[in-house]
């Protein structure tokens, strides 16, 4: 049964194809800002391994063990960014990621 309206208030509102952007999804957004983050908590603080996990862990809402298989899983990304920002002072890291990321206390 097809109700009055069904074309113009339903399926052309809901039932269109939507575009598709070519940027990066929101999984790769969320995986680099985790990337950054690690980074800079563990250049900042000089916290061991468990309670840098434990401290990306509770910012992300994510288990040690997922931290830890998305760090192994993009350990070239953290590489990369390390390489970015060894020689530079974290200060000037730290104003990058805030413009990066502007959702994120740094």
């Amino acid at each position: 049964m097809s109700y009055r309206g069904q074309l113009t208030l339903y399926k052309n509102i809901f039932e269109t194809e939507i575009s598709v952007s070519q940027g990066p999804s929101l999984r790769e957004r969320k995986i680099e800002c985790l990337i950054d983050y690690y980074y800079y908590i563990g250049r900042k603080s000089k916290l061991g391994y468990n309670s840098l996990l434990q401290e990306v862990s509770e910012v992300f809402f994510l288990s040690s063990f997922t931290i830890h298989d998305i760090i192994q899983g993009n350990l070239d990304d953290l590489h990369r960014l390390k390489e970015e920002w060894k020689n530079r002072e974290l200060i000037n890291l730290q104003k990058h990621l805030q413009k990066k990321w502007p959702h994120l206390m740094w």
